[in-house]
Protein backbone atom coordinates (compact mmCIF):
# COMPACT_ATOMS: atom_id res chain seq x y z
CA UNK A 1 0.00 0.00 0.00
CA UNK A 2 1.13 3.52 -0.72
CA UNK A 3 1.97 5.77 2.21
CA UNK A 4 2.51 9.52 2.19
CA UNK A 5 3.21 11.85 5.11
CA UNK A 6 2.01 15.45 4.97
CA UNK A 7 3.77 17.94 7.24
CA UNK A 8 4.97 21.50 7.70
CA UNK A 9 8.54 20.28 8.03
CA UNK A 10 10.92 20.44 5.05
CA UNK A 11 12.57 17.26 6.27
CA UNK A 12 11.27 13.79 5.60
CA UNK A 13 10.01 12.27 8.85
CA UNK A 14 9.79 8.59 7.91
CA UNK A 15 11.88 6.66 5.44
CA UNK A 16 8.88 4.41 4.80
CA UNK A 17 6.65 7.15 3.37
CA UNK A 18 6.75 9.72 0.58
CA UNK A 19 7.08 13.22 1.99
CA UNK A 20 4.63 16.05 1.16
CA UNK A 21 5.96 19.42 2.31
CA UNK A 22 3.35 22.12 2.96
CA UNK A 23 5.06 25.01 4.82
CA UNK A 24 1.89 26.68 6.11
CA UNK A 25 1.11 23.59 8.20
CA UNK A 26 4.10 24.12 10.47
CA UNK A 27 2.98 24.38 14.10
CA UNK A 28 -0.62 23.32 13.40
CA UNK A 29 -2.48 20.32 14.75
CA UNK A 30 -4.62 18.15 12.50
CA UNK A 31 -7.86 20.03 12.95
CA UNK A 32 -6.16 23.36 12.29
CA UNK A 33 -4.44 21.93 9.23
CA UNK A 34 -7.85 21.15 7.72
CA UNK A 35 -8.55 24.91 7.71
CA UNK A 36 -5.14 26.02 6.46
CA UNK A 37 -6.70 27.42 3.29
CA UNK A 38 -8.15 30.36 5.24
CA UNK A 39 -5.31 30.88 7.72
CA UNK A 40 -3.12 33.77 6.48
CA UNK A 41 0.06 32.55 8.14
CA UNK A 42 2.71 32.86 5.41
CA UNK A 43 3.31 32.78 1.67
CA UNK A 44 3.09 28.99 1.35
CA UNK A 45 4.25 28.70 -2.24
CA UNK A 46 7.25 30.97 -1.79
CA UNK A 47 8.20 29.13 1.40
CA UNK A 48 8.50 25.90 -0.60
CA UNK A 49 11.84 27.25 -1.81
CA UNK A 50 13.22 28.43 1.54
CA UNK A 51 15.17 25.23 2.06
CA UNK A 52 18.32 24.64 0.05
CA UNK A 53 17.09 21.39 -1.39
CA UNK A 54 14.39 18.79 -0.89
CA UNK A 55 14.93 15.15 -0.16
CA UNK A 56 14.60 12.90 -3.18
CA UNK A 57 11.02 12.13 -4.14
CA UNK A 58 9.31 14.87 -2.12
CA UNK A 59 5.96 16.37 -3.12
CA UNK A 60 5.05 20.04 -2.73
CA UNK A 61 1.80 21.00 -1.01
CA UNK A 62 0.70 23.88 -3.26
CA UNK A 63 -1.82 26.67 -2.81
CA UNK A 64 -3.02 26.43 -6.41
CA UNK A 65 -5.05 29.67 -6.34
CA UNK A 66 -1.98 31.84 -5.70
CA UNK A 67 -2.50 34.87 -8.00
CA UNK A 68 1.18 35.84 -8.12
CA UNK A 69 3.45 34.64 -10.90
CA UNK A 70 2.74 32.11 -13.64
CA UNK A 71 2.23 28.39 -13.26
CA UNK A 72 4.94 27.57 -15.84
CA UNK A 73 7.63 29.51 -13.98
CA UNK A 74 6.53 28.16 -10.62
CA UNK A 75 6.58 24.57 -11.85
CA UNK A 76 10.04 25.02 -13.32
CA UNK A 77 11.26 26.28 -9.94
CA UNK A 78 9.69 23.30 -8.21
CA UNK A 79 11.47 20.92 -10.56
CA UNK A 80 14.79 22.74 -10.15
CA UNK A 81 14.36 22.54 -6.38
CA UNK A 82 13.98 18.76 -6.50
CA UNK A 83 10.24 18.21 -6.10
CA UNK A 84 8.81 15.34 -8.13
CA UNK A 85 5.13 15.74 -7.27
CA UNK A 86 2.47 18.27 -6.27
CA UNK A 87 -0.68 18.19 -4.20
CA UNK A 88 -3.65 20.54 -3.76
CA UNK A 89 -3.14 21.24 -0.07
CA UNK A 90 -4.13 23.72 1.36
CA UNK A 91 -7.43 23.04 -0.38
CA UNK A 92 -10.94 24.39 -0.90
CA UNK A 93 -12.54 20.92 -0.78
CA UNK A 94 -14.03 21.32 2.72
CA UNK A 95 -15.82 24.62 2.24
CA UNK A 96 -19.59 24.75 2.07
CA UNK A 97 -22.35 27.38 1.89
CA UNK A 98 -21.33 31.03 2.15
CA UNK A 99 -17.65 30.19 2.59
CA UNK A 100 -17.71 28.08 -0.56
CA UNK A 101 -19.28 30.92 -2.55
CA UNK A 102 -16.80 33.42 -1.13
CA UNK A 103 -13.82 31.21 -2.01
CA UNK A 104 -15.18 30.67 -5.53
CA UNK A 105 -15.01 34.42 -6.11
CA UNK A 106 -11.23 34.44 -5.47
CA UNK A 107 -11.37 32.12 -7.51
CA UNK A 108 -10.60 28.99 -5.48
CA UNK A 109 -12.59 25.82 -6.12
CA UNK A 110 -11.76 22.10 -6.19
CA UNK A 111 -12.31 22.07 -9.96
CA UNK A 112 -9.71 24.80 -10.48
CA UNK A 113 -7.33 22.93 -8.21
CA UNK A 114 -7.74 19.78 -10.30
CA UNK A 115 -7.15 21.71 -13.53
CA UNK A 116 -3.94 23.11 -11.99
CA UNK A 117 -2.77 19.61 -11.01
CA UNK A 118 -3.53 18.34 -14.51
CA UNK A 119 -1.35 21.12 -15.89
CA UNK A 120 1.45 20.09 -13.51
CA UNK A 121 1.16 16.51 -14.79
CA UNK A 122 1.71 17.77 -18.33
CA UNK A 123 4.96 19.29 -17.04
CA UNK A 124 6.06 15.86 -15.82
CA UNK A 125 5.02 16.03 -12.15
CA UNK A 126 3.20 13.34 -10.24
CA UNK A 127 0.04 14.57 -8.55
CA UNK A 128 -2.11 13.91 -5.49
CA UNK A 129 -5.65 15.29 -5.67
CA UNK A 130 -7.47 15.76 -2.36
CA UNK A 131 -11.25 15.42 -2.55
CA UNK A 132 -14.16 15.19 -0.12
CA UNK A 133 -17.22 14.08 -2.09
CA UNK A 134 -18.26 11.89 -4.99
CA UNK A 135 -18.79 15.00 -7.10
CA UNK A 136 -15.28 16.25 -6.39
CA UNK A 137 -13.78 12.81 -7.00
CA UNK A 138 -15.48 12.59 -10.39
CA UNK A 139 -14.22 16.09 -11.23
CA UNK A 140 -10.66 15.02 -10.39
CA UNK A 141 -10.97 11.93 -12.58
CA UNK A 142 -12.45 13.97 -15.42
CA UNK A 143 -9.41 16.25 -15.21
CA UNK A 144 -7.22 13.22 -15.88
CA UNK A 145 -5.90 12.73 -12.33
CA UNK A 146 -5.27 9.14 -11.25
CA UNK A 147 -3.99 9.45 -7.68
CA UNK A 148 -6.68 10.77 -5.33
CA UNK A 149 -6.84 11.37 -1.56
CA UNK A 150 -10.21 11.01 0.15
CA UNK A 151 -10.70 13.32 3.13
CA UNK A 152 -13.30 11.62 5.39
CA UNK A 153 -14.77 14.92 6.61
CA UNK A 154 -14.61 17.05 9.72
CA UNK A 155 -17.03 15.04 11.87
CA UNK A 156 -14.99 13.48 14.69
CA UNK A 157 -15.15 9.81 15.50
CA UNK A 158 -17.94 8.85 17.87
CA UNK A 159 -17.31 6.71 20.92
CA UNK A 160 -18.99 3.45 21.76
CA UNK A 161 -17.89 1.25 18.89
CA UNK A 162 -16.50 1.31 15.35
CA UNK A 163 -17.95 3.96 13.01
CA UNK A 164 -19.65 1.41 10.73
CA UNK A 165 -21.82 3.91 8.89
CA UNK A 166 -18.88 6.14 8.06
CA UNK A 167 -16.81 3.18 6.87
CA UNK A 168 -19.66 1.96 4.66
CA UNK A 169 -20.15 5.43 3.21
CA UNK A 170 -16.47 5.92 2.41
CA UNK A 171 -16.15 2.43 0.94
CA UNK A 172 -19.19 3.02 -1.29
CA UNK A 173 -17.76 6.33 -2.50
CA UNK A 174 -14.44 4.69 -3.40
CA UNK A 175 -16.16 1.83 -5.23
CA UNK A 176 -18.25 4.26 -7.30
CA UNK A 177 -15.14 6.16 -8.39
CA UNK A 178 -13.34 2.95 -9.31
CA UNK A 179 -16.37 1.95 -11.36
CA UNK A 180 -15.96 5.18 -13.33
CA UNK A 181 -12.21 4.76 -13.92
CA UNK A 182 -10.53 1.45 -13.20
CA UNK A 183 -6.97 2.76 -13.28
CA UNK A 184 -7.00 4.97 -10.20
CA UNK A 185 -5.31 4.91 -6.80
CA UNK A 186 -7.48 6.24 -3.97
CA UNK A 187 -5.83 6.92 -0.63
CA UNK A 188 -7.40 7.87 2.71
CA UNK A 189 -6.38 11.01 4.61
CA UNK A 190 -5.64 10.43 8.29
CA UNK A 191 -4.66 12.47 11.31
CA UNK A 192 -4.93 12.19 15.07
CA UNK A 193 -8.35 13.38 16.18
CA UNK A 194 -10.09 12.72 12.85
CA UNK A 195 -11.96 9.40 12.75
CA UNK A 196 -8.98 7.60 14.24
CA UNK A 197 -10.62 4.18 14.09
CA UNK A 198 -11.06 4.36 10.31
CA UNK A 199 -8.06 2.92 8.51
CA UNK A 200 -7.29 2.77 4.80
CA UNK A 201 -7.81 -0.99 4.74
CA UNK A 202 -11.29 -0.60 6.29
CA UNK A 203 -12.58 1.41 3.36
CA UNK A 204 -10.74 -0.43 0.60
CA UNK A 205 -8.26 2.38 -0.07
CA UNK A 206 -4.93 1.83 -1.82
CA UNK A 207 -2.98 3.54 0.92
CA UNK A 208 -2.96 6.56 3.23
CA UNK A 209 -1.82 10.15 3.52
CA UNK A 210 -1.04 10.83 7.17
CA UNK A 211 -0.75 14.33 8.59
CA UNK A 212 2.20 14.66 10.97
CA UNK A 213 2.09 17.67 13.30
CA UNK A 214 5.41 19.51 13.59
CA UNK A 215 6.26 22.08 16.31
Amino acid sequence: MKHFELSGSPNQISEHATHIYCPTLHGLNGRQADLAMVMPRLDNNRALFDTRTTEGGSYAGVLTCDPFGTADNFLRRLADHGYVGVSNWPSAILFQGHTKRMMASMPATPELEYAWLAGAQRHGFQSLAFFRSLEQGRAALSAGLQQLVLHPGLIPQTTGGPPDLLIASLRDLIEKLRHQVGDVDILLYEHVGLNEAVQATDVGADGAVTFIATP
